[in-house]
């Protein structure tokens, strides 16, 4: 769905873009529109918004995720990492600005030992914290005032979790491709066939709170914090266990720096 000003998709389908069908819906927000119609991204004239998250091996490669992306790259379905490296960058900003201390664990230590980036088939960022952070209800009262509107902090499914509520979204200049949404369709600037073959292969699409992505927080051992050492992730200096190795062969196995599921083979979360 492309949206210059106003949305378009077709003469059909354009009264009901703009909220008019019989006054019965009312999109002003385009994003409204993408997630109640099952869209996956919003091309707008100074970025593209998704409503969904990817999850496509296709494209969701296991490497640090570089932002200096040329608009074919950016025309990509989003990665599901790129959401998860928003949340998991505005948690430490916070952590470090108000001194609290956290650990990088689980799967987010995997990515970051293996590859130094969020493993792309994963929908969660994994964070410990001590114990008397962990079961203080002020202390999530005072993370989701500090986060503001962004986020919501709280138990979802029986975990404390930092759920994101914003719409992904990847940053560009359309105006010098804006010579009428047919014309950049058939020429393939942005609508490449490869960009929609991924999307074929996520139909039909399924969204829900956990689609896009989240952050759980975690009890951890005592002997958990004595010692530390920096993990990163996608150039991000992260505090975790003194033995990351150690920690992670013991949770997952001596085999844990191979990926259970392959790119070529892998389709999507929870497969």
């Amino acid at each position: 769905m492309a949206k210059f000003g106003n949305l378009f998709l077709s003469d059909e389908l354009h009264k009901v873009d703009r909220g008019i069908q019989e006054g019965k819906f009312s999109f002003s927000d385009p994003a409204l529109f993408g997630n109640d119609h099952g869209v996956l991204r919003i091309v707008q004239e100074d970025r593209i918004e998704w409503t969904d998250c990817v999850a496509n091996g296709r494209i969701c490669k296991e490497e640090p995720y570089n932002k200096t992306t040329p608009l074919l790259g950016l025309g990509m379905p989003i990665c599901c990492s790129v959401v998860l490296d928003e949340i998991l960058r505005d948690l430490v900003d916070v952590f470090h600005k108000k001194g609290i201390s956290y650990l990088v664990l689980y799967g987010t230590l995997i990515g970051a030992v293996r590859s130094k980036t969020i493993i792309p088939w994963t929908n969660d960022v994994d964070i410990g914290l001590r114990n008397t952070d962990f079961n203080n209800p002020a202390f999530f009262a005072s993370l989701q005032k500090d986060l503001g509107r962004k986020y919501l902090v709280g138990e979802f499914v029986g975990m404390p979790r930092m759920i994101p509520v914003f719409n992904p979204s990847t940053k560009l200049s359309a105006s010098p491709y804006n010579s009428g949404f047919c014309e950049m369709q058939l020429k393939g600037k942005l609508f490449s066939d490869e960009v929609n073959k991924s999307i074929a292969d996520m139909l039909p699409l399924k969204t829900s709170w956990y689609r896009t992505g989240y952050l759980d927080f975690y009890t951890t051992e005592e002997n958990w914090w004595i010692g530390s050492s920096i993990a990163e992730i996608n150039g991000m200096k992260l505090v975790t266990v003194k033995d990351p190795h150690g920690f992670l062969a013991n949770h997952y196995g001596k085999d844990y720096m191979d990926p259970s599921v392959k790119n070529d083979s892998w389709k999507g979360i929870g497969q």
